[in-house]
């Protein structure tokens, strides 16, 4: 799924959405590797939201055959619980175009659950009531499908009544974005979120980029550490955050919070006042180097599997090894490329989960050819295998006998 490329043609029209740069890149990195297997249409394939959820192609859903549910133009006096249902994304056709209105204070218009659902271009409406909220993300996800679970709202206006519009509460190895939505509210924050309440044994992760969000009662955005126990991320890109009586994003101690949230603000959010109160949170000025999660080893192992050619696992032999690790390079993703001829790994290839590049660190010619490598040995003794090939400013190295390397000086000419 490409930003632009796999939206339908009345969304891709759309004028209120920001295309920059910098929303495409978030998209590609978190949701870019997205395919589906099966496309549903509302209301030609079913009458309503609540029959295609029924259905038998979104009950055979997997991590390697996702369901998209498109829903065509209209306003659905219905709400999206996507709590139970995992490996399913829904799409309108632009926010004009689809509309849930909800009217009922029951349920959540749009609930994520503690799943994988990408929301994308409707507008999403909570009606009635003062206990509900028009987006609504909480729950743990079924360990038993995912172990990394990734969701999010994408090019959705988003209003609420009563309560925020949009509220999530992110538990270990979750991740949200927000990515192009307007988001607003007349009571509490526009954009409400908190880490979990109880000890959890991984951090989670909120992103928002170039959202709008608006509340004429409190904050903008509010963000709640309520003792989670880890180091829990949101980072906000570009945008803008309004409050009301209260301040545009402001950072809270919930009951049992200690100041787990690491908080980034990109210097391109507009948002006139920020307050971190001391001990809510570790706050940055600016993003620096980003994780990017895209390429995060837990995530990558699990859902990656199916895309890389042959079975991926740490003790593979045939086709392709997938290992995380930790050396001299950093925390990253490693994968290397077996060959029955050579009987071992002839490529190398580390993935930076920081920008997610690319770094050949080994590449093999099959039937003892040419092995060259990015890290220059040590030592005469360093680990290498034979006919491996590497170089530093000085010096071209030459792997002669297993462990064994040779060295000749370089010079100008």
């Amino acid at each position: 799924m490409s930003y632009i490329g796999n939206i339908s043609q009345g969304a891709a029209n759309a004028l209120y959405w920001n295309r920059s740069a910098i929303s495409m890149a978030w998209f590609q990195a978190l949701f870019g590797s997205r395919r589906y297997a099966t496309v549903i249409d509302v209301p030609r394939h079913y009458a309503t939201i609540a029959l295609a959820l029924a259905g038998s192609e979104v009950t055979a859903a997997t991590a390697t055959s996702r369901v998209l549910i498109r829903l065509q133009e209209g306003t659905y006096n219905e709400y999206l619980p996507m709590d139970s249902y995992y490996f399913v994304d829904v799409q309108g056709m632009g926010i004009d175009q689809t509309i849930l209105n909800y009217t009922s204070d029951t349920h959540d218009t749009v609930s994520w659950g503690g799943g994988d659902c990408l929301i994308m271009d409707m507008t999403i409406n909570h009606r009635t009531g003062s206990s509900l909220r028009a987006g609504h993300k909480d729950n743990q996800p079924d360990t038993s499908k995912l172990t990394y679970s990734r969701g999010g709202a994408v090019r959705c206006k988003i209003t609420g009544v009563g309560k925020s519009g949009m509220g999530m509460r992110l538990y270990a190895n979750q991740e949200f974005a927000m990515i192009d939505c307007i988001v607003s509210t007349s009571t509490t924050q526009a954009i409400y979120h908190n880490n979990a309440t109880t000890s959890q044994s991984a951090p989670c992760r909120l992103y928002l980029i170039n959202c709008t969000a608006t509340s004429t009662a409190t904050e903008g955005l509010a963000v709640y550490s309520c003792g989670s126990g880890q180091k829990d991320e949101v980072v906000v890109v570009g945008g803008k955050y309004t409050g009301g009586a209260g301040d545009d994003i402001r950072t809270y101690n919930g009951v049992g919070g200690s100041g787990e949230i690491d908080l980034w603000v990109d210097s391109t959010v507009i948002a006139p006042v920020v307050t971190t109160t001391a001990g809510t949170c570790t706050a940055h000025s600016s993003l620096g180097r980003v994780y990017n999660t895209q390429f995060d080893p837990t995530y990558y192992t699990q859902v990656k599997t199916a895309e890389v050619y042959g079975a991926v696992s740490s003790s593979s032999t045939t086709g392709w090894k997938a290992t995380a690790l930790t050396d001299t390079y950093g925390v990253r993703y490693r994968l290397q490329v077996y060959s029955s001829a050579e009987a071992g790994y002839i490529s190398t290839f580390d993935i930076d989960p920081w920008d997610g590049r690319l770094y050949v660190r080994r590449l093999l010619q099959a039937q003892g050819g040419l092995r060259i490598s990015s890290a220059a040995p040590t030592s005469s003794s360093d680990a290498g295998e034979v006919g491996q090939i590497a170089t530093d400013a000085s010096y071209i190295y030459v792997c002669t006998a297993s462990n064994t390397w040779k060295r000749a000086a370089l010079s100008s000419y």
